[in-house]
């Protein structure tokens, strides 16, 4: 697969993460849900990733087959890293962290990892890494979609 076919491919399926509504976390089969803020629960809006956009340097995307694309803001904007001339939809680039900073979810569950495998997590079939301008570093994997909610699996 070129470079030019994995980028597409890798940016129409970032770009579809703009139909995840919510996103949910894991928890071990059989274990009960955690307690949460009733104010949250009330309003069905839990806050699983609150990050300052303008503030993300750095993008790393793989899929489940192990392409990766990794992108580098500069004063021009978004770049592909190793090619910087290659041409990038910033629009696109800007949309996908824009969504992994400010994930909602209706339901918040345990992130205990022995079960991820089961929800699509382990491996993850999109797993995605931002950095900021701090050096801080968030890290995301994005899993199956629930068979009735069409809603996606997704860990911090």
């Amino acid at each position: 697969m070129n470079k030019k076919t994995a980028l597409i491919l890798c940016l129409v399926v970032l770009f579809a993460l703009g139909g995840i509504y919510a996103a949910m976390v894991l928890k071990d089969k059989g274990s009960e849900e955690e307690e949460t803020d009733p104010a949250l629960e009330a309003a069905g809006d839990i806050v699983v990733t609150d990050i300052d956009q303008t503030t993300i340097m750095f993008l790393s995307y793989t899929t489940a087959s192990g392409n990766t694309l990794d992108f580098e803001y500069t004063v021009l904007g978004w770049k592909l890293k190793g090619d910087e001339d290659y041409p990038i939809d910033n629009y696109l680039v800007e949309e996908m962290v824009e969504m992994l900073c400010s994930v909602r979810s209706d339901r918040l569950l345990s992130e205990d990892s022995s079960s991820f495998a089961e929800y699509g997590l382990d491996p993850a079939n999109i797993s995605a890494t931002m950095t900021d301008s701090s050096g801080n570093t968030y890290s995301f994997r994005i899993g199956d979609k629930h068979p009735t909610t069409s809603k996606y699996y997704f860990n911090v």
